[in-house]
């Protein structure tokens, strides 16, 4: 009886085990089943999601990285500066942000003529408010040369021949710096494409050459810099499509031959808006310039206006052109001087003349029978400017 009953167990626990794994195996097929289908279903819907995706209009597929995500640039490392470079190189590398935390001065003990020089790709220099003195003949303060998106920011420099220098290089931004006491140019870029010159104060002291001096930049911008107290505000050549807006210039005087912006043969297609040039011997001088764009500016006070020396194409509206002590507008250089436009400036309260057009003839004209082709100046074109009632044509002042 005993062992019968044991025997029923044995065949009790063999079915119970053998029920488990028939259990096991076929759950196991219908999960693989199941994943399988999910494996296909999912294939599918990427497929029909890619299908939604518009083709490039070359018809060209989706390229294979459509869907990676670049890792965000990592900032600069930050090395602090204590004191000028005293050999070239000791500042040339590349995603590196110097941060001045103190004032230095150069003292020539080196091999550089110049206190700081930066050469590489993503380089900052971050003065932090410090100062940057000349204690000996140096050239330049901070020198940036031969890299790719480079920034000076931040920085008081004063007493160099230069005091910021930019040098073939692309993407550099000079921002929010005090520049003063130079003997050439506060700020000097040459070569180099995408400059930004923005909020920078330049004080020259009466002496100098520039306050800024742009040569060979393509794309140059130059925002909201005050510049005083130096014979030429800014120089600008070889510099097509700069762009001027919101710049303060005053004191540009040298006697009499003194210039706020000064335009020159290369700087095609300049365009300077809404700045004020005032206190100055000339607000605006164009030389041998073409398509020049005067928009809303206020060029007051000074003893030129706006001087056109072999100027071509250019326009020349809505600025306030007053209280100039010899002329609002001036045009010289006969036959060489054509097809500019003037159009609804202010033109009150000049000196000697609120419009001289190209002549050596004294005598005059009013708006309205004032021919467009004066002593061979061509097809330049005055309209709807708010001037006093007399155009002139009158020998050199």
């Amino acid at each position: 009886m005993k062992a019968q009953t044991a025997l029923e167990y044995v065949f009790l626990i063999g079915g119970a085990m053998l029920f488990i794994v028939l259990v096991f195996m076929v759950t196991r097929t219908n999960l693989l089943g199941s994943a399988e289908n999910e494996i296909d279903l999912t294939s599918q819907e990427v497929e029909e999601f890619l299908d939604y995706i518009p083709q490039a209009p070359n018809g060209s597929a989706v390229p294979s990285d459509f869907f990676e995500v670049s890792p965000p640039a990592q900032p600069p490392t930050p090395v602090e500066l204590l004191d000028c470079e005293m050999a070239d190189g000791d500042y040339w590398a590349d995603d590196v942000r110097y941060v001045l935390t103190r004032n230095i001065a150069f003292d020539g003990s080196g091999t550089s003529s110049s206190c700081i020089t930066l050469q590489g790709t993503n380089v900052e220099l971050d003065c932090t408010g410090h100062t940057i003195s000349n204690g000996a003949a140096g050239s330049y303060g901070v020198r940036a040369q031969i890299g790719d998106s480079m920034t000076i920011r931040g920085c008081t420099i004063e007493g160099f021949n230069v005091d910021v220098s930019v040098v073939n290089v692309d993407n550099s931004y000079v921002i929010s710096n005090t520049l003063n006491s130079f003997s050439l140019a506060g700020i000097d870029v040459t070569g180099g494409t995408n400059a930004r010159v923005e909020g920078n104060a330049i004080d020259g002291g009466g002496s100098g050459n520039e306050g800024i001096f742009v040569d060979g930049n393509n794309q140059m911008d130059l925002i909201s810099n005050t510049v005083q107290n130096v014979p030429t505000c800014s120089s600008i050549d070889n510099t097509p499509d700069l762009t001027a807006t919101g710049n303060q210039f005053s004191g540009c005087t040298n006697a009499g031959a003194g210039i706020g912006f000064l335009i020159k043969s290369g700087a095609t297609n300049a365009e300077l808006l809404v700045n004020t040039i005032t206190a100055s011997d000339i607000g605006v001088q164009c030389d041998t310039c073409t398509g020049l764009r005067l928009l809303a500016n206020d060029i007051s006070t000074n003893a030129f206006g706006i001087k056109f020396w072999k100027a071509d194409s250019a326009w020349v509206q809505a600025n306030a052109l007053t209280d100039n002590t010899q002329f609002g507008v001036y045009l010289d250089a006969v036959g060489l001087t054509n097809d500019n436009w003037f159009q609804d400036n202010d033109l009150t309260g000049y000196g000697n003349c609120a419009f001289y057009l190209c002549g050596d003839v004294t005598g005059g004209c009013n708006e309205n029978d004032c021919p467009s082709d004066i002593q061979g100046c061509t097809n330049n074109t005055v309209m709807g400017n708010n001037n006093d009632p007399m155009f002139c044509r009158r020998g050199n002042p």
